[in-house]
């Protein structure tokens, strides 16, 4: 009858083809990862402005109920919590630090100091 003959190669991959595949994978993460990193400090600077923004114009709701005039200060109570004009005090996602509440005709601050978290 028919007789196999025995084989002793077995398939799969060789050091070279996985060598390649490894660095491939390098390269796109090369290439991937600064894009992702560009990402988050844009989202990160875009939070912390619009933060600025609302705790800004949150103040200015509370001159006009309260009828202050320009130059007076709102206390933490008077803004944030619950009944308030915002539940919790906005901050900044570097360093999760408050937003500073400005006065009255003024407008608030990043305290990160990062330059691109500045209202144009």
């Amino acid at each position: 009858m028919f007789q196999h003959a025995s084989s002793n190669t077995t398939r799969g991959f060789t050091l070279v083809e996985i060598m390649i595949v490894v660095a491939i994978i390098g390269i796109l993460v090369s290439i991937a990862v600064p894009g992702f990193m560009k990402a988050r400090t844009r989202s990160q600077a875009s939070v912390c402005i619009e933060s600025q923004q609302s705790v800004t114009n949150i103040v200015t709701q509370w001159a006009l109920d309260e009828r202050k005039g320009s130059g007076a200060l709102a206390g933490e109570g008077d803004l944030f919590g619950s009944g308030r004009y915002m539940d919790r005090h906005p901050t900044c996602p570097v360093g999760n630090l408050q937003i500073v509440i400005p006065a009255v005709n003024d407008y608030a601050v990043c305290p990160s100091g990062v330059a691109d978290h500045i209202v144009p």
